[in-house]
């Protein structure tokens, strides 16, 4: 059902109602059958797999109500904002840095693997409540702070700084085999 035919039926149904008020001098409580249709509607709508019936506009780095795999070539993405979705974020094409590169993810009611690259060095931190967070050697409990450094990390030589916060989800770094 997509957002033509949403809209389409919820006035058509509309309609309908205040017709039948008036025509038929039936007492509908108009306001209440429309906001009835307006939610079983949207409801139907989510079962079926559409996310809302209404578009969603996001920005490049804003990612909700959907699944999607990003597959970074020369330059992480800065930050990236993730809401009741799925995500797969592939950092293991990345060049060397000249610098320090900085990537922020935000993950809420999401489930995101990130696969890390090899030969460049990496650090992460991880923010996380009421979320699990799977490391290379370790996992973050529930609540909490936790870090991970790989073995060729120096804070001197340019490296990659993910700095990650996960509420309610989960975020599995990884290192692609």
């Amino acid at each position: 059902m997509d957002n033509l035919v949403f809209w389409g039926v919820f006035f058509l149904l509309s309609g309908l109602t205040l017709l039948a008020r008036v025509i038929f001098v039936i007492e509908i409580p108009v306001f209440r059958t429309l906001v009835g249709v307006f939610l079983i509607l949207s409801g139907l709508k989510l079962l079926i797999g559409n996310s809302l019936p209404w578009p969603v506009k996001t920005a490049e780095n804003e990612i909700f109500f959907r699944s999607e795999t990003i597959h970074a070539s020369k330059k992480p993405p800065a930050a990236l904002q993730i809401a009741f979705s799925t995500v797969v974020l592939y950092l293991d094409r990345l060049e060397q840095p000249s610098a320090k590169e900085g990537v922020r993810i935000n993950n809420l009611f999401s489930g995101s693997t990130i696969y890390l690259p090899c030969g460049i060095p990496v650090s992460i931190t991880v923010d996380a409540v009421f979320a699990g967070v799977k490391m290379p050697d370790t996992n973050t409990p529930l609540f909490g702070r936790g870090s991970f450094t790989s073995d060729d990390f120096d804070p001197d030589i340019p490296h990659l700084a993910i700095d990650a916060n996960c509420v309610f989800g989960s975020i599995t770094f990884m290192y692609k085999q």
